[in-house]
């Protein structure tokens, strides 16, 4: 580039020799013996550096673009079809009444999931002791949990109660975000609240007094997902 524009600086030099030199039998405008006045070489110089400039433009638009790195192409996952993972079965200790327990799940680790489905599931004990002129009547008792998921949100289930003398089951699924990446661990804390005691029951006294205190509860957390494949 540089010996470009020295060529130029030259090229306008000799322009300006020549015009001196050359015999010019009628006089041009502007010069006088043969001299170039003053203006005359600025307006000169002026020309050129714009066809310099013109000339320069256009070598640079028309210079060759450096080659576009390759992109790859984004995965188009949407035909993939659905699978569904394998069931999973944690069983918990007794938790007592109005306590919680919190586990850890490091297992949903599968590429492009699309949901989570968790399950509690509870026993209570059964609903009526015949002591003979009355029964004892079991009440139900009361679970939820809660779910944060490895992009830190939470999701709460609803609470529910186990049926009289029978068993109890809250579901929840959470759909993952679009991309599918599930890096990191699911915090699973499960909590026992109001547990139900037997108290005594009978068509003529109703609702008697308690006969023996339930303090606490087992439970079980069933856990499996879906996802996409190509296999």
């Amino acid at each position: 580039m540089i010996i470009f524009f020295r060529n130029i600086f030259f090229y306008i030099k000799n322009i300006e020799k020549l015009i001196i030199k050359t015999n010019i039998s009628q006089p041009i405008t502007g010069f006088s013996g043969g001299r170039m006045h003053r203006n005359d070489r600025i307006i000169i110089y002026i020309g050129l550096v714009l066809v310099v400039i013109a000339v320069f433009g256009a070598a640079v638009s028309g210079s060759p673009k450096a080659p576009e790195e390759d992109v790859e192409p984004e995965l188009d996952i949407t035909d993939w079809p659905i699978v569904t993972s394998s069931v999973r079965h944690i069983t918990g200790e007794v938790l007592a009444e109005n306590s919680y327990e919190t586990i850890t799940i490091s297992d949903i680790n599968e590429s492009y999931i699309t949901e989570v489905f968790f399950e509690l599931h509870w026993e209570d004990e059964d609903n009526f002791k015949d002591a003979g002129f009355y029964k004892v009547e079991n009440q139900p008792d009361y679970f939820n949990f809660t779910v944060v998921s490895p992009w830190a949100q939470a999701y709460l289930s609803d609470t529910e109660a186990s049926t009289h003398g029978g068993s109890g089951i809250i579901e929840m699924n959470i759909p993952v975000p679009e991309d599918g990446e599930v890096l990191g661990d699911w915090a699973v804390t499960i909590h026992c609240g109001e547990c139900g005691d037997q108290v005594v029951v009978g068509e003529i006294i109703g609702e008697g007094p308690t006969v023996e205190e339930d303090t606490g509860n087992g439970w079980e957390l069933t856990y499996y997902y879906t996802f996409r494949t190509n296999n």
